[in-house]
């Protein structure tokens, strides 16, 4: 029997579903589903399944520690093992973000951290309205007193406190109410008619607390007007400082102080809700109707720009491996370059027309030596990516 010769195209250039069929160049294919694009075509990397779940809504690592959230429970699996370490909001978004070595978790109703050993609250009770003393005059001495109270943990973080209180000078006595477990309290004071509070005392118990005489050789306050952070949808590490998402805003924690935010100028506005918040090698990235830039977030003049006039697919945001920051479009990939000269490159756009969808998700698999960024997104109104099974269709063209 004669063996028939088929001649073999190099799709190694990946889809083309922009050109007219009759104008594929070498190297594109028209369509791959669950294929690697190459000069012969393979299945792409299957999966094994490693533990059942019944609604699992988030996956994050730390180390070798794979960490999910499955209904109300955040588990861990480590070595074939599972274990429930926190019980979290059934519903709602989970946020997350790995931050000097920890990974810093948000649910509907908790802000919460993982140091890898312990799952503990982000964040210090705040004190929005600090006691007001009763003041017992003193002979000679006129004017008015600053006060406040803060709360710290058994960490060492202190929390914020509201604008100081104002009171007539003289011995101060203050009723301290009842602490927040693994807390203690501490009142600050000024001296007369100065706006400079002074560390005066620390207490683990409620009670009165008496000063006679202000003590200046102390811990100055620097947490008025901060408060422990909230909720969000989406979370990003970036240079010391992390990004919250929240509605159609973005909030950002004091440098190197995780569990304190400044609301009232630490944040961005946006049009529309925010889809994607991910932090790159020339900045971190907001999609809302388009794509933000934000950079210089941890100086005193944060700058913020137009980086794509397309709106992101949500959940498909994600790192390569050198860390430049990628996402998909409905027109295909959106790549940062390494160069901050050249901003977004449109990896795909030329030729590959994703459509419209609702959301995705989005991670790395390296396979026979090569890494891809892989993708799989959820039409509007139709079902998801991952519900397509393998096939291969081809056509032959005879001479």
């Amino acid at each position: 029997m004669a063996v028939e010769p088929v001649r073999l195209i190099d799709w190694s250039k990946g889809i083309d579903n922009r050109s007219p069929d009759n104008r594929l160049q070498e190297g594109f294919a028209r369509d791959m589903v669950n294929l690697d694009p190459g000069a012969t075509l393979s299945s792409r990397v299957g999966y094994e399944r490693v533990v059942e779940t019944e609604d699992c809504r988030a996956v994050m690592t730390l180390g070798d520690q794979v960490l999910f959230v499955d209904g109300d429970k955040l588990k861990r699996y480590v070595a074939g093992v599972v274990e429930e370490l926190y019980t979290v909001s059934a519903a709602g978004p989970v946020g997350h973000t790995t931050h000097n070595g920890e990974l810093f978790i948000s649910t509907a109703n908790a802000t919460l951290r993982y140091d890898g050993k312990q799952v503990r609250r982000w964040g210090v009770s705040d004190v929005f309205m600090s006691p007001a003393p009763s003041v017992t005059p003193k002979e000679g001495v006129e004017g008015r007193q600053l006060f406040a109270m803060t709360y710290i943990n058994e960490h060492g973080e202190e929390g914020g406190t509201g604008q100081p209180g104002s009171c007539p000078a003289g011995t101060l006595t203050f009723d301290i109410p009842t602490i927040p477990d693994g807390c203690r309290a501490r009142i600050y004071v000024s001296p007369v008619n100065s706006t400079t509070l002074y560390l005066q005392g620390e207490t683990a118990s409620p009670g009165d607390m008496v000063i006679h005489r202000v003590d200046t050789n102390t811990q100055v306050l620097t947490t008025a007007g901060k408060y422990a952070p909230t909720p969000g949808s989406l979370l990003a590490s970036d240079n010391g400082t992390i990004l919250v998402a929240v509605g159609d805003a973005v909030y950002y924690t004091d440098p190197m102080t995780p569990h304190l935010v400044e609301y009232d100028k630490a944040f961005f506005q946006y049009p529309e809700p925010v889809t994607m918040l991910l932090s790159g090698m020339n900045g971190v990235y907001v999609g809302a109707d388009k794509v933000y830039r934000l950079s210089g977030v941890t100086t005193d003049e944060p700058r913020q720009d137009s980086a794509d006039d397309v709106a992101p697919i949500p959940g498909t945001g994600s790192n390569t491996p050198s860390g430049e920051a990628v996402w998909m479009t409905r027109y295909g990939m959106r790549r940062e370059s390494p160069d901050p000269r050249e901003g977004i490159m449109p990896a795909s756009s030329d030729r590959f027309h994703l459509g419209h969808h609702e959301k995705g998700a989005t991670g790395v698999v390296e396979h026979n030596g090569q890494r891809r960024v892989v993708t799989t997104t959820k039409q509007i109104g139709g079902q998801g990516g991952l519900a397509a099974a393998d096939y291969f269709e081809a056509e032959v063209i005879r001479p």
